[in-house]
């Protein structure tokens, strides 16, 4: 098989509407809008023939540890011919040894395998139209509101304790583009969950919490807010939500296998992490 013949540059906004061309053609939800956010956010390339964007890959750094690889796609026709691995081999360089999470189609497994990282998990993608059952989880004790700006570092010390990682950044541009919802109980932050427009609608995510009864309470609440629009969580299967979401009509659409390079990932400590931001993000 001869090498990828393309270009492989770093990705700049200008590469942005034939990379949502790309995502649009493998049946990604993802507007434009999403796309300039995951860029802003993190760091990209793109494999060019001559001026077109054929392939392209993201990664988001959380320190000098950790990072996350997402948005790898590369176009039919030059599937199978090696432009997937040099845009993987472009985004190691800059990622340097850190820890690496990606959630993996099952068109890209083989060659994640090849390219070191190991199965940790699976993410179950549900979504859909909720039935409103969901809006009104009751939890004895517990009161939900608003995230305030003086949430965020116990929000994010939360998340810490969870994933491992620590990502600040992140949640702070989520909240500023969306909203959230804290849960205290006896006078403790029992969990936070933000939301925003994403794709067909609004994703909710990410979601962390003490335990799964908080995490419903969470999601119900931002259900309920959304009234009748679509509404997508992405969560672990070992979160147990799933046939809490079916029964409300979220219904799995599809799964991700949740992929590691380096380090082990995080074994489902207290708190937990219940919906990813995003399967790109984490």
């Amino acid at each position: 098989m001869s090498r990828c013949p393309v270009s492989i540059v770093p990705m700049d906004p200008a590469h942005l509407v034939t990379a949502h061309s790309l995502s649009a053609a493998v049946g990604w939800p993802h507007r434009p809008e999403d796309w300039a956010f995951s860029l802003d956010l993190g760091h990209g390339f793109v494999a060019l023939d001559g001026e077109d964007v054929i392939g392209t890959i993201l990664w988001w750094p959380f320190g000098d540890d950790h990072a996350t690889l997402g948005m790898i796609i590369v176009a039919g026709a030059w599937q199978g011919r090696g432009c997937g691995r040099r845009l993987m081999e472009a985004a190691f360089a800059e990622i340097g040894p850190r820890q690496v999470l990606l959630n993996a189609t099952k068109e890209g497994l083989p060659l994640y395998a090849k390219m070191g990282f190991e199965d940790v998990g699976v993410i179950g993608q549900h979504q859909g139209v909720p039935n409103g059952l969901a809006a009104n989880e009751p939890l004895d004790g517990a009161s939900i509101r608003a995230l305030q700006p003086e949430d965020l570092e116990r929000a994010m010390d939360l998340d810490a304790e969870a994933t491992g990682w620590r990502r600040e950044g992140l949640l702070r541009r989520l909240a500023a583009v969306g909203g959230g919802l804290v849960l205290e109980r006896d006078g403790r932050l029992a969990g936070y969950a933000l939301s925003r427009r994403f794709g067909r609608g609004h994703v909710i995510g990410p979601v962390v919490a003490s335990d799964d009864g908080v995490a419903r309470a969470l999601i119900g609440a931002w259900i309920a807010s959304h009234g009748d629009g679509f509404v997508r969580i992405d969560t672990p299967v070992s979160s147990g939500l799933a046939e809490w979401l079916t029964s409300h009509g979220l219904l799995k659409v599809d799964d991700a296998v949740t992929m590691s390079r380096g380090a082990s990932a995080n074994q489902r400590p207290s708190p937990h992490l219940f919906a990813l931001a995003s399967q790109a993000l984490g």
